[in-house]
């Protein structure tokens, strides 16, 4: 991302692409009927988006991220447009309804850990997102959510806390 280069924010990591859709699938089946997916293949699927977001983050890290770049580059055609008409066909990329909606995310979440800190907390970026920030500790996990309406954070909640025990159980050996 530009932050490698002029000390901005860095690129975000993307979490809802490809790569998690056979977890999920094997998650829904498993929701169906419990006795449908064994633990090796829930472990295997977690440990692939694992590896995958691992290298993604290690390619933000080394300014290999593209929001900035795109939102440099939108920046640049706003710019010039006036001067340069060809920018238009830019201009009217940024405004398509895929790009809002790919720029829009509905859940911010971060991470932090270290053995003093006992809470951490993200806003959610958009009116009608969430924020989850949760610090990961030896033996626990804390999870702070957040949104802009109050009405919607206890499902929120409720859908995190019950994977979360879901998953835990899954992972306890």
């Amino acid at each position: 991302s530009l932050s490698k280069f002029y000390n901005g924010g860095m690129a975000y990591l993307r979490t809802g692409t490809a790569v998690v859709q056979p977890f999920l699938e094997l998650w829904a089946q498993r929701e169906k009927d419990p006795t449908s997916v064994d633990r090796a293949s829930i472990v295997k699927a977690l440990n692939d988006i694992n590896g995958h977001y691992l290298a993604r983050l290690a390619e933000v890290g080394e300014g290999e991220g593209v929001d900035e770049h795109l939102h440099a580059l939108e920046y640049v055609a706003t710019v010039t447009e006036a001067r340069n008409p060809k920018f238009a066909d830019a201009r009217e990329f940024f405004s398509d309804p895929l790009f809002k909606a790919w720029d829009t995310p509905v859940l911010a979440s971060g991470s932090i850990s270290a053995p003093f800190i006992d809470c951490y907390s993200i806003g959610p970026q958009t009116p009608d997102g969430f924020g989850l920030g949760y610090v990961i500790q030896p033996s626990y996990v804390l999870v702070s959510i957040t949104s802009f309406h109050e009405d919607k954070i206890s499902e929120f909640r409720d859908g995190v806390t019950k994977a979360s025990k879901a998953l835990r159980e899954i992972l306890k050996d």
